[in-house]
């Protein structure tokens, strides 16, 4: 494996290929994560929307604590985004075209855009019980997740790529 031959060279850059294609798939398996507190976000916005709905009195912490988690998956996301080089070449290397990651991080970001405001058109509607607020707060959190879907299934497409490829390598 060690010798000058061309097979040590088809050796190195099998296990080069498969590095790449598992980095890949580690990479999709994060932003699968970052989808999955997405959706947590967007859960706990309805769940909010739910306690003004039936006055529970500890509505404020619970709002509380779910902007923190919040501030957390945009740090997440923000992660992800600066390591798109990264990702696109090792793609790249291995001949994948990965380009559709941005449209991923668009609808995602797309998404928390519409969370956070859904969470303070809530506030406002918690302060007010102006039902305009609430109505908003619904459009935008139903905006959200039709956004989390969207990026949801560009992610499918570009993670079984990666693992297509390292079933079908040759």
């Amino acid at each position: 494996i060690t010798a000058n031959t061309a097979g040590s060279a088809d050796t190195a850059k099998v296990i080069s290929d498969m590095q790449s294609a598992g980095y890949l798939m580690e990479s999709f398996y994060k932003l699968m994560a970052l989808s999955s507190n997405l959706y947590t976000c967007y859960t706990d916005c309805v769940i909010y929307s739910n306690y003004i709905t039936t006055n529970y009195s500890n509505r404020y912490n619970v709002h509380e604590e779910n902007i923190s988690f919040f501030n957390i998956i945009i740090n997440d996301y923000n992660q992800f985004v600066d390591n798109i080089p990264n990702i696109l070449s090792e793609a790249n290397s291995i001949g994948l075209n990965y380009n559709k990651i941005y449209d991923i991080m668009d609808f995602y970001s797309s998404s928390i855009t519409n969370i956070k405001l859904a969470y303070e058109k809530l506030y406002l509607y918690d302060d007010t019980k102006n039902t305009i607020y609430k109505n908003e707060a619904t459009t935008l959190y139903e905006k959200a997740f039709n956004d989390m879907s969207s990026g949801d299934d560009i992610r499918y497409k570009l993670f079984y790529e990666a693992s297509d490829y390292i079933k079908n390598y040759r």
